[in-house]
């Protein structure tokens, strides 16, 4: 089986998320204090992901751009990043199949 490395970093599907609008980047600022989930996105072609790897705690404070995880399948490797900065309140499982559009993790803005 042959495992294929995605360097892509994936942006938050979120409304304080980073928008690509007219291939401008514009960055929504999530207001001090709220809370907002991490959403997987639905990949299309991209199936029976798992988060192979948590590369933040439960706690930890994370700056806008940091890896949150690592999502596999059989044929892929997804870097997942965080579009704004705040505590990780919340992570979901490893191991265990993600399905399109659940909340994966949950961040609290400072």
């Amino acid at each position: 089986m042959i495992k294929k490395l995605f360097k892509n970093i994936f942006k938050i599907i979120n409304e304080e998320k980073k928008l690509i609008d007219n291939n401008e980047e514009k960055s929504l600022i999530l207001e001090k204090g709220k809370e907002s989930s991490i959403i997987v996105p639905d990949f299309k072609e991209i199936k029976n992901l798992k988060i192979k790897k948590w590369h933040v705690n439960e706690g930890d404070l994370i700056k806008e751009g940091a890896i949150l995880c690592e999502l596999e399948n059989e044929e892929a490797l997804l870097e997942f990043e965080s579009a704004f900065e705040g505590v990780i309140l919340y992570t979901y499982p490893t191991r265990v199949i993600v399905l399109p559009n659940k909340e994966i993790c949950k961040i609290k803005s400072i």
